[in-house]
């Protein structure tokens, strides 16, 4: 699913990708999925690490 962000045209989009949408709109660049949702995600993530370890 993260690749189709590159490479899947949005219908009514003009031909433009997600990731084209989201740079355009001035959003950081999408990346590929990691641990930083949970990591520092709210407080009630799943999983998320409220205290160092």
């Amino acid at each position: 699913v993260w690749m189709d962000v590159y490479t899947l045209e949005v219908p009514g989009s003009g031909g433009k990708t997600c990731s084209q949408i989201f740079e355009e709109a001035g959003c950081d660049t999408p990346a590929s999925p990691n641990c930083g949702a949970c990591l520092g995600g709210p407080r009630d993530t799943y999983a998320r690490m409220n205290e160092p370890q």
